[in-house]
């Protein structure tokens, strides 16, 4: 990696997935030795509002913690921003611009990784909270590369947030009963024509354990892990990690 390459990790949001992520960040490294490895630097604030809430106008914006988080990664030396929360990313662009840095965008990561999952150009169901999906990060991204988006019914996306906060609360049968909605409503969009599922939430990331191995899946936390080390690691091709896409 460059010198001047510090990598600065947004997180927080949540705690759990900020954790993961730097975890399988060391992971897919293609590291002999401690010296290999990228140079981060975290700021990891759980204190940041709920985002949902804060888009869908029932909450006080992020704006200020994104804003309070970029300028102390700035301060600490990093030159690019990843941030393994994908509805952060509704805001994140305009606050990372602003204090002059780059960004490595979740979303963008991900739609690449799913573009070259759908050779045939499938529809890509996506699970991902309620303000992404109204925000049409991933909707929209999809569509500019000709690619159809299948978004869950409202029953099945109340499933989902309920296991959105079961992965928050952390505990193990939490941890169980999200998992389990998960690959049920992944057999949901599968059935209603997806061909690629695409999971655009770091928190449900954490639980694609019990998703049946015959339906593909685009982790948006892999796909991130995977192009920060592809534009930062020290080779040029990232070596394929734990979670990577099936």
């Amino acid at each position: 990696m460059p010198e001047h390459s510090l990598v600065g990790i947004l997180g927080g949001m949540g705690p759990a997935a900020t954790a993961a992520f730097y975890d399988h960040l060391v992971a897919s490294t293609p590291a002999t030795r401690d010296q290999d490895h990228l140079k981060v630097v975290m700021w990891a604030d759980p204190t940041v509002p709920d985002r949902t809430a804060a888009l869908l106008g029932d909450g006080e914006s992020i704006v200020p913690w994104l804003e309070r988080g970029v300028r102390a990664l700035r301060a600490s030396g990093a030159h690019v921003i990843v941030c393994p929360c994908n509805t952060a990313h509704v805001w994140l662009g305009e606050v990372v611009r602003k204090h002059g840095l780059d960004l490595l965008s979740i979303v963008d990561a991900t739609i690449e990784e799913a573009r070259a999952a759908a050779p045939g150009g499938h529809p890509i169901g996506i699970l991902a909270t309620e303000a992404t999906l109204s925000a049409g990060l991933y909707q929209d991204g999809l569509a500019e590369r000709g690619l159809t988006a299948i978004l869950p019914e409202p029953q099945q996306q109340a499933r989902l947030i309920e296991a959105i906060y079961r992965v928050k609360a952390g505990t193990e049968a939490d941890l169980r009963r999200a998992a389990a909605t998960v690959a049920q409503v992944c057999q949901e969009l599968v059935a209603a024509g997806a061909g690629t599922i695409m999971s655009a939430c770091t928190e449900l990331s954490l639980v694609l354990q019990d998703v049946d191995p015959a339906v593909r899946v685009i982790d948006s936390t892999d796909a991130l892990v995977q192009a920060v080390v592809r534009r930062y690691g020290p080779v040029a091709t990232a070596a394929p990690g734990p979670g990577s896409t099936r």
